[in-house]
C-alpha cells in the first residue's frame, strides 16, 4: 500500500524573491507594505504570495521586533539640509519648531542631510531612537528616499518635493495668488503685471506657477491682469516685459525680483504672492514659517501617541497666508 504524498515545503520568502526576480530584502519589505518598494512591485509580489500559499513565520517575526528598540520618548529630529548653502542656523521652519518644542516640553535634534546619505541618517536615527522626525522643506529638492518611512513617525514641513506617504504641512500658496490679485484689486489697480521665476524642480513654485496661470484664464485681459512666468536667466527679459505692460500694480514673488524692478527705474507699487517676513519694503502674502513649523511639531506630537506602524496616506495641511498691509500698496 502506498503511503502518503510527500508534503511540499513551505514557500519561502528567498523562493518568493526567486520567482518575482528581486531581492529576498524587497520581498520582506513589500510583504510589510514599505512604501520604499514601488506600488506595482508591491502588488505582485503580495499576488504571488498568495498564490504559492505563503505564511509568515511568525516566531521570527516576533524576533525581528524585538531587535528594534522603542524610541526615546520625547526626543524628535528634524532633518535639514546643507544643500543651497543652507545648514540649521539658517532654517527658518527649523527656528520655530525649536520654539515651539521647547514651549512643548519637546527635545528637538537637528540632524543634516547631503545628497546620497540616507543609509547614514537611517543610522543615526536609529541608534538615536527619536519618537518621530520633522522633514524640513530645505532638505534639497530630492526628498530622502532611503529611509525606512514604516518604521518613522514623520512629518513633512514646508517640503518643496512631497513625499508618497505620511502629513505634509506647508503654506497655502495656491490661495495667496488671487488673494493678492483681489487686494490690489480692490485698492483701484485696474493694470496688474504678474511675474514668476519658477524652478521647475520647486513644488513649491510650480504651485505658484499653476495658481497664475489660473488666474490669469480667469482676468487675464490687458486691463486687468498679464502674467509673465520663466526662468531667473532671463530676468532681464522680464524686466523689459514688464516695462512695456505700463502697469500700475505688480504682483511678484522672488524677494530680489523688487530690488530689480526699482534699479530698472519701475516704480509700480509691488505686492507678493509669497515674501519673507522680514521684507518690509514689499507688502503682500507673508510665508508663515512660525504657523507652519508649529503646526508641524504639534500634528508629530499626537502621531507619537499613536502605535507604530504604517504610514498613512499622504494628507496636506494648508496653512492660511497672512497678508501685510504696507506703503508700497498705496495709490
Amino acid at each position: 500500500m502506498p503511503g502518503p504524498p510527500p508534503s511540499r515545503p513551505a514557500p519561502t520568502q528567498r523562493e518568493l524573491a526567486r520567482r518575482a526576480g528581486v531581492t529576498q530584502a524587497c520581498v520582506s519589505m513589500a510583504l510589510r507594505g514599505s512604501p520604499r518598494i514601488a506600488l506595482v512591485t508591491r502588488t505582485r509580489i503580495l499576488e504571488l504570495a498568495r498564490a504559492v500559499g505563503y505564511l509568515p513565520d511568525l516566531a521570527l517575526s516576533a524576533l525581528a521586533r524585538r531587535r528594534w528598540q522603542a524610541p526615546r520618548a520625547g526626543i524628535i529630529a528634524y532633518l535639514g539640509s546643507r544643500a543651497h548653502g543652507l545648514d540649521g542656523e539658517h532654517d527658518r521652519y527649523l527656528e520655530a519648531a525649536r520654539a515651539r518644542c521647547l514651549e512643548l516640553g519637546l527635545r528637538l535634534w537637528y540632524l543634516p542631510r547631503t545628497r546620497g546619505d540616507d543609509a547614514d541618517v537611517q543610522r543615526a536615527l536609529e541608534r538615536t531612537r527619536v519618537a518621530g522626525v520633522i522633514v524640513g522643506q530645505s532638505t534639497s529638492l530630492e526628498r530622502p528616499r532611503r529611509l525606512a518611512w514604516e518604521r518613522l513617525r514623520a512629518v513633512h514641513c514646508g517640503l518643496i518635493v512631497p513625499p508618497e506617504s505620511g502629513d505634509v504641512v506647508c503654506p497655502d500658496l495656491p490661495s495667496a495668488v488671487p488673494e493678492a490679485w483681489r487686494r490690489l484689486a480692490a485698492r483701484g489697480h485696474r493694470r496688474i503685471a504678474a511675474v514668476l521665476f519658477a524652478d521647475p524642480r520647486a513644488h513649491s513654485e510650480q504651485m505658484l506657477a499653476g495658481a497664475l496661470l489660473a488666474l490669469e484664464r480667469a482676468h487675464g485681459d490687458r486691463a486687468r491682469l498679464r502674467a509673465w512666468i520663466g526662468s531667473r536667466r532671463d530676468a532681464p527679459a522680464a524686466l523689459a516685459w514688464t516695462r512695456a505692460q505700463r502697469a500700475d500694480a505688480i504682483l511678484g514673488y522672488d524677494p530680489e525680483l523688487h530690488d530689480q524692478l526699482r534699479q530698472a527705474g519701475i516704480s509700480a507699487p509691488y505686492a507678493a504672492m509669497a515674501t519673507l517676513p522680514d521684507r518690509p519694503d514689499v507688502a503682500g502674502m507673508e510665508l508663515p514659517f512660525a504657523a507652519v513649523a508649529s503646526a508641524s511639531v504639534e500634528l508629530l506630537a499626537e502621531r507619537m501617541r499613536d502605535p507604530p506602524g504604517p504610514p498613512p496616506r499622504r494628507r496636506v495641511h494648508l496653512i492660511e497666508m497672512r497678508w501685510r498691509e504696507g506703503s508700497s500698496l498705496g495709490r
